[in-house]
């Protein structure tokens, strides 16, 4: 699965609700609890996603990447403009998350909590470095 940094790939007319129920068989109940856990709660659900902040954008594209249940993750900033609640949100997630993934990340704080490998990409050279 692929977390744009300006989840470009979002349907900003569509509701949080509408897109999860859209991406795995869930019925409402289930939808609005799973997407409960992404700090969805009450009738935020309905909100129209060209409604929702950055962060909630970005909780909201990631909710979809963990309903699909991707085992490969390409992320490009995932938590750039978060709030303190949803990058702890989605660090919890990321935390929980069993598969492969590829971040484009500055931010040492998660590089450090997350990395097993870290590349470095500096004027078209790739270099391995120690996590």
């Amino acid at each position: 699965g692929y977390m744009a940094q300006e989840q470009e790939t979002l349907d900003f007319a569509a509701t949080p609700l509408q897109l999860i129920r859209d991406a795995a068989p869930l019925n409402e109940t289930e939808a609005r609890s799973f997407l409960h856990y992404f700090l969805f709660a009450g009738d935020a659900v309905f909100t129209p996603v060209g409604r929702l902040s950055y962060g909630e954008r970005s909780r909201l594209a990631l909710a979809l990447l963990a309903v699909r249940g991707c085992n490969f993750l390409l992320l490009d900033e995932p938590i750039n403009h978060l709030d303190i609640p949803s990058r702890e949100s989605f660090e919890r997630a990321m935390a929980r998350f069993e598969g492969t993934v590829l971040a484009v990340v500055h931010d040492r704080y998660f590089i450090e909590r997350f990395a097993e490998t870290l590349w470095s990409v500096d004027e078209g050279e790739v270099m391995v470095l120690a996590a």
